[in-house]
């Protein structure tokens, strides 16, 4: 999050924010894998811990719909077309879908933050 903090502009701060997202799955892959074999990396990877579980919370807290449009966008990784074929609506909805998204952490992030510190 401290990659976050330092930012200028609304849109570096949404791109950083979709960065998360595509990282998501592969770090908490990646807890997940360290959990089962017992192993602590320390501080290494302590601030994606941190960032990992936010977006946990944040996403069980979304509708259904941002839910579905999430797991197929970034975990899944498929393209805007593709999510929009798959949850059955048009490609212009999704990029609505990824903005919402995107505005809604963002808020997330900073109200994390603003109560943490």
């Amino acid at each position: 999050m401290t990659q976050l903090a330092g930012l200028k502009s609304e849109k570096d701060m949404l791109i950083e924010i979709e960065k998360e997202l595509y990282n998501y799955k592969f770090y908490y892959d990646l807890l997940n894998l360290l959990n089962e074999n017992d192993i602590n990396l320390g501080n290494m990877i302590s601030q994606k811990i941190i960032i990992v579980k936010l977006i946990e919370n944040f996403i069980q807290r979304l509708p259904e719909h941002l839910q579905e449009f999430i797991a197929s966008r970034y975990i899944d990784g498929y393209t805007i077309e593709r999510v929009a074929e798959k949850i059955g609506v048009t490609t212009r909805t999704c990029y609505r879908y990824r903005l919402q998204v995107l505005c809604k952490l963002k808020i997330f992030f900073e109200h994390q933050k603003a109560t943490h510190i």
